[in-house]
This record gives C-alpha cells, sequence and structure tokens, in this order.
C-alpha cells in the first residue's frame, strides 16, 4: 500500500524527488479480527436488567486500537436506558471515553486512547416499560 507525500509552492514537480520516507512497504501481516458480542441479561416486563459488551477475543495492545465508535439501538417504547458502566477496556488510563444517548433508541459510546486493549467494554442498565412478545 503505497503512501504518498504532498509538496506545495514553487517547483513542487521536483519537491518530490527529495521527500524521504514517501514510500511504505506492503503490510504482510493479517490484520485480526474482532467480533462485538452483547450479552443480555433474563429480562422481565417492568424489571431492570444489563447488556454487557465486550469482544470476543482480547484486542491486543500491539494492534495498536486507539479509537473506537460503538452504536447500540434499542426499542425506547419497550425498555429506558439507565445507565452506562464502563468496564476494563475502557477505563483504562489514556482512554477518554464519551457516552452520547440524546437520540431516544440509540447509545454511542465513543473511546479515544492511546492503546485500547482487553476485552471487557461496558455494561449497559436498561428498566423494561413493557413486555415483548417473540
Amino acid at each position: 500500500m503505497p503512501v504518498f507525500a504532498l509538496a506545495t509552492g514553487f517547483q513542487s514537480a521536483d519537491a518530490y524527488t527529495f521527500i524521504t520516507g514517501s514510500i511504505k512497504p506492503r503490510i504482510t501481516q493479517p490484520f485480526a479480527t474482532h467480533r462485538l458480542l452483547l450479552s443480555p441479561a433474563p429480562a422481565m416486563a417492568c424489571a431492570a436488567f444489563a447488556v454487557d459488551a465486550s469482544f470476543d477475543q482480547p484486542v491486543a495492545p500491539t494492534e495498536f486500537l486507539t479509537s473506537i465508535t460503538i452504536p447500540v439501538h434499542y426499542d425506547p417504547t419497550a425498555v429506558m436506558l439507565v445507565g452506562v458502566e464502563l468496564h476494563a477496556a475502557l477505563k483504562a488510563r489514556g482512554v477518554i471515553v464519551r457516552v452520547d444517548s440524546s437520540v431516544p433508541g440509540l447509545v454511542t459510546i465513543r473511546a479515544i486512547g492511546l492503546s485500547i486493549s482487553g476485552s471487557d467494554l461496558f455494561r449497559l442498565d436498561f428498566n423494561g416499560i413493557r413486555s415483548l412478545q417473540s
């Protein structure tokens, strides 16, 4: 995958000749794939329950995961979001997390950090409002 530098200004065509490191060698190591797992606790109408979010396998520090955005959709007529509890991977030193629940039926967790690692992400706490048919 070539990576090119940008040179502008007078005699810019010649400037590309002298930019060192303007081509990066192909990355041969395969990228890791992680799946987000949402594990709900058994729920009953008009009762509190939680949904735990984690990766299927831990993210290694050598993977250099520096940002992640996780949108979670839910039915606001059936459940009410009560709170979000951050777990180990997002409570790590140097990780900044923003939780946005301003849109009914959607909570978005954004994390930025030097290195986000581990698998345990967060817990969403809900209250059941009405019964649902499966």
